[in-house]
Order: C-alpha cells, then structure tokens, then sequence
C-alpha cells in the first residue's frame, strides 16, 4: 500500500490562511492578541524548517498554489524535525561557503525568502505588542545559537570530545580553540564543515540574549540568563558561565532542586571522579583513571567485596526459583550500582588500603586527568572511593582477575580453555 506525505500540502494550506487572516487584523484594536497572532504565524513559518532543515528557509514558498501530494516516507515524514541543536547536516551556506544569515526584509511582499518572512513576522509582533520583545528576541537569538553554537562540533563526535577533554596540549591557541573566542566569534559546524567565524551583530546570538538579560526582570531575562551561562560552558569559559549562574540566582531564584547552585559547585568547586575501566590482572597494582578541577588534594580508600556473599545470594535467589527475575539481584557486574544506588552496604569487607595524593588543577577550572595507582594486589574486587579535599565525592568498583576463561562454540559442543590472567598460560584440572 501506497504511503503519501501531506505534510507539505497542510503547511502551505494553513499557511494560506493566515496569510488570509493578516488581512483582516488591520482594524483589530486588540494590539496584543494580533501580536500573538503574529508570533504563531512566525512559528508556522519556520515549522519544519528550523534547526535540521534550516536551508529550507532559503526557498520562498509559493502561496497561490497547493503543492501535490509526495511519496510518503513512514515514520516521522521527510519533515521530521529534531530538537533544538541537533542539526545532522551543519547550517547551510551561500555560494561562498558564508553561512546563511537570514536579514529583515522592508515588508512581507519583499522578502525573499521564508527565513525573511519569519524575521518580518516576529518584528510585526513587537510592533503590535511591545510586550513581547523580548520573547521575539528570545526566539530569534535561540535559532542562531542552534545554528552557530559551538555544540553543534558535537555532531562530529570524538573530535568535539578531544576540545572537552584534551589536558595533554600545550598549545590552547588555533582555529578550534574554544576558551580564546571573542563574544563576537563562533567555531560552528556548517554544510561544509567546522568553520571559526565572526558573527555580525545584528546576528550575534550571544548580544542578543545579553540585551534581553540587561531588560527589566521577566521570564524571559532569566532564560537569556541561563541561555547565556551555558553558552560559556560550551566555550570553556567557566568563569563567566559561574558569573552568570551567579547572578540568574541572585535575580530571580536557585531554581528546581538548586539546579543553579549545583552549576556553579560544579564549575567552581573541587571535584573529582573516576573514569570507566576495564577488569585488570591481579599482581600488577591496579590503575584508574581520575578526573579533577580545581581540587589540590584527594583521598582515597579501599574495601574489600565479599564476593562469597555476593554468589551466594545469588544462588539462594535462583534456587528460590522466583516467578520474575529481578535482574538486579543477579548481575554481579553490577555490583557498585548495587552498593552505591540501593544501600547493600553488606557486600563491602574490610578496608585494605588508605592514602592520599596531591593534585595540581589545571587554571581556569579546566578538567585534568590522573592514571592512579593503587596499592590493589590481591585478586577480588575492590570499593573504590575518592574524597576530594573541600569537594565531592565518587566512587568505583575495581575488579582484578587471576584466571580468565574463553569460550568456543563448536558444533553440538563448547570448548572452554581457562588460564592465567597475567600470563595467559592454561590452568590445569580446573573444575
């Protein structure tokens, strides 16, 4: 069975009709609702079209005429339209490779383009209704901060993820050096790739949202407020991301849970955590990878797992032979989910190791990273827990192995062979 797409034939057909409807608010005295009128016909016209389509806003769509039906692509249509900031293909470019600013035409008749039209809507309603300036500018200023932030480099995974983590560079400077930008500058992923570029005023998000946030105090300032602190996250300024939590605190309110505050210990504080690892051998002084800012000192203890009593629950549970498997008591991976997130405080033995380090943070709250070494010996698995001076907390369960076994499905059988960890020499009359 044939599937058709409608939904370019209802946009431009409601499209249609608020062009229609434009007409007749010319004598409406009610100045505020033919406002609103005007911010969702702006919405209608950047529907579809913003954020992972924005190039379509380059064409100028043709309102006299309803465009056929298309052949359907299932789920979600060709006009599938992601959230904010998680464009696929980079924002488009001119003929130049420039990206694609969207200026504010004279008058609807003159636009050229649907993008221009949106402009022209949004500042049709300030006109009509003052009060929404800022909620205008806000949705202006969201749009090219979607397009031209520096998180879109995200979408080009592991590279953003070296200008988050790398502390092993010594030179901060180049085209991708995030903490050096200007607030007129932007490092973005365009149609053609990463591009550093400067961002003419009209279309500087980040002068926008700063216009809104030095505004009288409304809902508005105070999302430009914290639109603004993450934006300096982004570009590892954490001093002016702190500054501007700071101060959305200080203006309006911590918010739900502390959120804010929570930014601000997190940028400012000490804090420290482990990275993921892997099972190590036994006999080499297990290392973990641990994360910091700030901080100059952490400390660190060690505990035993009881793995005899870990097995042995889990036997007792299989053996009860329980309607539904609760995976929860049966994966022994899982073991530090259990004791930090569920309290089984009954599988941690002994402590068997104790000491402490000394940091040197890197400036500017930049993370750095650490290879520890323990003095973890024995085979087993360890609670790890970091207790950063002044700071956090974090914990990590280390497991080490004196014997590994392999497994080869072979036909109607399965061959096991079982060595040494260390030395990967095969064990013998292993049960």
């Amino acid at each position: 069975m044939a599937v058709a797409a409608v939904e370019e034939r209802d946009r431009v057909r409601a499209l249609q009709l608020m062009e229609q409807a434009m007409g007749q608010t010319k004598n409406e005295k009610d100045k505020d609702a033919v406002g609103r009128f005007y911010m969702e016909f702006a919405r209608m016209w950047m529907g579809q079209r913003g954020y992972s389509e924005a190039w379509r806003l380059q064409y100028l769509t043709d309102l006299t005429k309803l465009p056929d039906y298309e052949e359907g692509y299932g789920y979600g249509g060709r006009g599938w339209d992601y959230y904010p900031g998680s464009q696929t293909t980079g924002a488009p470019v001119d003929e130049d490779g420039n990206p694609v600013f969207h200026k504010l035409p004279k008058s609807y008749q003159e636009a050229q383009s649907d993008g221009e039209r949106w402009r022209w809507m949004l500042l049709q309603a300030v006109e009509m209704s003052p009060s929404l300036e800022n909620e205008a500018l806000y949705t202006f200023a969201q749009f090219l901060h979607n397009q031209f932030g520096v998180q879109t480099m995200r979408y080009y995974g592991a590279f953003f993820g070296r200008l988050d983590s790398d502390d092993t560079k010594k030179d901060e400077s180049g085209p991708y050096d995030l903490f050096g930008l200007k607030e007129d500058e932007t490092i973005a992923r365009l149609a053609t790739g990463i591009k550093r570029f400067t961002m003419p005023d009209e279309f500087n998000y980040i002068k926008i949202y700063s216009k809104i946030a030095e505004s009288e105090k409304s809902y508005w300032g105070e999302q430009s407020l914290n639109a603004l602190a993450g934006i300096f996250e982004d570009r590892r300024q954490y001093d002016k991301a702190a500054d501007y939590w700071k101060r959305s605190i200080a203006e309006y309110d911590p918010g739900p849970d502390n959120y804010k505050e929570k930014k601000v210990d997190q940028i400012l504080g000490n804090w420290g955590q482990f990275e993921p690892i892997m099972t190590q051998p036994a006999g080499k002084g297990a290392t973990v990878e641990f994360k910091f800012r700030n901080g100059k000192k952490v400390n660190f203890v060690a505990h035993e797992i009881n793995i005899p009593q870990l097995l042995t629950d889990v036997k007792d549970y299989l053996k009860s032979n329980p309607q539904n498997l609760n995976w929860e008591k049966i994966n022994i991976g899982d073991i530090g989910w259990l004791i930090v997130q569920k309290n089984q405080e009954k599988y941690v033995g002994k402590e068997v190791a104790k000491w402490s380090l000394d940091l040197k943070p890197r400036p500017y709250h930049f993370d750095k990273r650490e290879t520890i070494t323990t003095p973890l010996q024995k085979a087993g698995a360890y609670l790890l827990t970091a207790t950063m001076e002044n700071g956090n907390t974090s914990k990590i369960i280390i497991w080490l192995d004196d014997t590994v076994i392999v497994k080869k499905q072979l036909d109607k059988a399965g061959y096991y062979f079982v060595a040494d960890a260390t030395t990967g020499k095969p064990l013998e009359k292993v049960n």
